[in-house]
């Protein structure tokens, strides 16, 4: 198993920049965040030998990180997160049925779009507001959430959350340093 920070720098980084720079590539977009979600299954798996206590902290954060509360009631999470998360799934499962995230979300509710400035929009190809463009995930028919913010977003989460990813990486002392 990767320590968590190896796996982060050498997976998840050079494929989150991928799709950044080709930020309308569907197929990249998926691979980031199935990437990027996979970062919490090494972090807790990584501080806790007990598999299945492991996965318990996987899910508790997942959930903590992505519920939006229903109704009235506010949730702790956020669309970054959620989106990130859901997306991820739904390329495994087609099609999400989870209750807590989104039932419904399918692995094809995406646009590919042009940047929307103000005063500058393209019709039926733009959203008001986004001003990246690229893949657009159609989270319900009135929200979409560019795919490249809600991943920098995640990343923001996850490196603010877990200090191993972003923490120096302690060399081994040299042989000056080591002495007879």
């Amino acid at each position: 198993m990767y320590p968590a920070r190896e796996y982060y720098d050498l997976i998840v980084r050079p494929t989150v920049e991928e799709f950044f720079a080709q930020h309308h590539d569907p197929r990249r977009g998926m691979l980031a965040c199935m990437a990027l979600l996979h970062t919490v299954d090494h972090v807790f798996q990584n501080r806790n030998a007990d598999g299945k206590k492991a996965e318990r902290e996987i899910t508790r954060f997942n959930d903590a990180k992505s519920h939006l509360g229903q109704g009235l009631v506010p949730g702790t999470g956020t669309f970054g997160y959620a989106t990130v998360q859901a997306f991820a799934n739904a390329s495994k499962h087609a099609r999400l049925t989870r209750a807590k995230l989104n039932p419904g979300f399918g692995s094809k509710d995406y646009d590919i779009v042009a940047p929307g400035f103000v005063g500058e929009l393209e019709c039926d190809a733009s959203y008001i507001g986004d001003e990246v463009g690229g893949v657009t995930v159609l989270w319900d028919k009135f929200s979409a959430i560019n795919l490249k913010e809600a991943i920098e977003h995640t990343m923001g989460v996850l490196e603010a959350e877990f200090h191993e990813l972003t923490d120096p990486i302690e060399e081994a002392p040299s042989v000056a340093q080591v002495g007879p």
